[in-house]
């Protein structure tokens, strides 16, 4: 991935992961902590490490929409072929899976959300 795919896909994690976090009404160090430590792995060291925290940081005070998150994420698929778009599918279903199980609580609101996500992108 070059690098403005990997800043959009940080960004797209960053308001994914706290839109699915705070879908209870609750956000907790569990879920916190988890999406901050994907995001740190996926922008590595240095300066992009130092921009994913800032980011992430920025987003903690934003509501974010389902229609939102879906269109999001239908951009940053469009840019890529068929094959890298399953890959990163998978990788976000996978993202939003581990954010959810993060508190140890499935709410109803976090799965309904997740479902029409799912039906969304696979559109």
């Amino acid at each position: 991935m070059d690098t403005k795919a990997i800043e959009k896909t940080i960004k797209l994690l960053a308001k994914v992961g706290l839109f699915f976090a705070k879908a209870d009404g609750k956000y907790t160090d569990k879920e916190e902590n988890f999406i901050a430590k994907f995001i740190d792995r996926l922008a590595g060291d240095g300066d992009d490490r130092k921009e994913a925290e800032a980011l992430l940081e920025g987003y903690l005070d934003k509501t974010f929409t389902l229609d939102e998150i879906i269109a999001d994420t239908k951009d940053l698929l469009s840019g890529f072929n068929e094959t890298e778009q399953g890959v990163i599918t998978l990788m976000l279903n996978g993202f939003i899976d581990q954010v959810i199980e993060a508190d140890g609580k499935e709410s109803a609101a976090e799965l309904k959300n997740y479902e029409a996500w799912q039906k969304a992108i696979a559109e």
